[in-house]
């Protein structure tokens, strides 16, 4: 580490992925060291670099989700970034290499430094829990999925009027109207425009976080639900973590498997456990995502955040004991892990939550290509699957799915 005053620029890794396209490179996203409330798109950065400036844990994690790679023993590994890390640099050698097509990016990792931003917080903190007795009161259960771009965004209002929000991905251009738009969901249920029971974030990844601060300060928020046990300091996790201790009282560190009933409806909390809720134990933070099972009637609600198809395919497996009859009667909703990327799905997955309602999350860039073709051929040659497949940047809408314990209906708003 260089610590001569050389280097006067610093960034963060906030994200790697594997480029669907050429299959043979990572893109890494880079968060440098600006001012900025937001984050919008075009704050980041995304450089791409050969397979062996990861570390092998990570390597093979993604290896684990994508078998058509090389093996991990067949690439020597320098093992330069990590995600969450933080790196210095010349500010204009940084410009200079962002700027450039060429994918052999290694000076721009070569100088790594302790992240000056902080995951501390000095709140409340508890487990999960029982967030409401159970009753007998039963009724409507509503999902609504957000065009948020390339991130995901859900609002969930329970038939005993508790509401969540799972995720944000709120630009700076679209926060004021991303607030309008969930209070006139509120009233529109006829419940307080001004209050949400318990936001989660599944993981702490730049697209699931952005923009959390606004929502936070136009709405009195009763929980805070995060995996507090996996690093990830960036400086918008930073940022969260600030707004959320001035203004939500109460912090449930979600790690590990646990239920939840608000009336007669139960959420199982699937992932994360022991096994996924820590970097030194899951390299991809990818896999250590919330993921929920929402059991209202016979409909099942899958929330997968980006979980990989091997987290998935373990921790919902139960699914297959279900009897025929209800397997093939009752109606499940999936939101299709990681934005509908090779890495979240397979038919496996199909298999075991037999959704008939699938919604993707997914925006334009170019960069991520998602949904991956492959997955959207998989999803509309499954028997299982009823049409259309909703993906968020054709539809350009919000989206309402109503779940009355037998059926699901949904339309675009």
């Amino acid at each position: 580490m260089n610590t001569n005053g050389k280097y006067d620029f610093g960034f963060s890794v906030d994200e790697i992925f594997l480029d669907e396209q050429s299959r043979n490179k990572f893109g890494v996203r880079l968060i440098p060291d600006y001012n900025s409330l937001y984050f919008p798109p075009y704050h980041t950065r995304v450089v791409y670099v050969p397979s062996e400036y990861l570390s092998k844990e990570f390597y093979s994690a993604i290896h684990n989700k994508n078998e058509d790679l090389p093996g991990a023993n067949e690439i020597h590994f320098i093992e330069i970034i990590e995600q969450g890390g933080y790196y210095k640099i010349d500010r204009k050698e940084f410009l200079n290499n962002i700027r450039t097509t060429d994918y052999q990016k290694e000076v721009l990792f070569l100088n790594k430094d302790k992240s000056p931003y902080s995951e501390e917080t000095n709140n409340k903190i508890e487990n999960i829990k029982v967030l409401d007795k159970p009753s007998k009161e039963f009724g409507n259960l509503y999902i609504y999925c957000f065009n948020v771009g390339q991130g995901d965004s859900f609002l969930i209002i329970f038939p005993n009027g508790s509401v969540y929000v799972i995720d944000t991905n709120i630009c700076y251009d679209r926060a004021d109207r991303y607030v309008d738009c969930v209070k006139r969901i509120l009233s529109s249920h006829n419940l307080p425009n001004d209050r949400i029971k318990a936001i989660f974030f599944t993981h702490k990844h730049l697209d699931h976080i952005r923009g959390a601060s606004h929502l936070i300060r136009n709405f009195k928020i009763e929980y805070f639900v995060i995996n507090l046990d996996y690093s990830h300091p960036i400086k918008p996790v930073e940022d969260l973590f600030n707004i959320a201790r001035a203004n939500i009282p109460v912090w449930l560190n979600c790690n590990k498997e646990a239920q939840i009933f608000e009336g007669e409806t139960r959420i199982d909390i699937r992932n994360p456990d022991a096994n996924t809720s820590r970097k030194d134990r899951t390299p991809d933070i990818n896999d250590s995502s919330i993921c929920l099972c929402i059991y209202h009637g016979k409909n099942q609600a899958y929330l997968t955040g980006d979980a990989g198809h091997p987290i998935i395919n373990t921790k919902y497996d139960d699914m297959l004991t279900n009897k025929v009859f209800e397997r093939t009667h009752n109606k499940n909703f999936l939101k299709v892990s990681h934005h509908g990327s090779k890495s979240g799905t397979n038919d496996r997955v199909l298999d075991i939550l037999n959704p008939s309602h699938c919604f993707i999350s997914a925006g334009h860039s170019s960069k991520y290509n998602h949904p991956s073709p492959e997955i959207m051929a998989l999803l509309k040659s499954s028997l299982i699957v009823e049409k259309p497949v909703i993906v968020s940047k054709v539809i350009e809408r919000y989206i309402q799915y109503k779940f009355d314990g037998k059926g699901i209906s949904y339309r675009c708003l």
